[in-house]
């Protein structure tokens, strides 16, 4: 299964809201960690693009407890 494919699944059953988002998270995060970034304002700036969606994971990880507890998963 792709990544797009599990975006779309995990979008279908409510644990993410937006696709679109999620791939842009991956971007920032391929390029933090493939990328070899040598200008420090610009490894600044995509650290910072990472900190913004720290909000976003707690939310995901709170929706995928209650999906898990709902399925008497967890």
């Amino acid at each position: 299964m792709s990544f797009i494919d599990i975006l779309d699944k995990l979008e279908k059953i409510g644990i993410i809201e937006n696709v679109d988002e999620w791939m842009k998270i991956r971007k920032i995060r391929n390029i933090i960690t493939h990328d070899y970034l040598e200008d420090v304002e610009e490894i600044k700036f995509f650290l910072g693009k990472a900190l913004e969606y720290v909000s976003l994971f707690r939310e995901v990880i709170n929706r995928i407890e209650k999906y898990l507890k709902d399925r008497k998963r967890l």
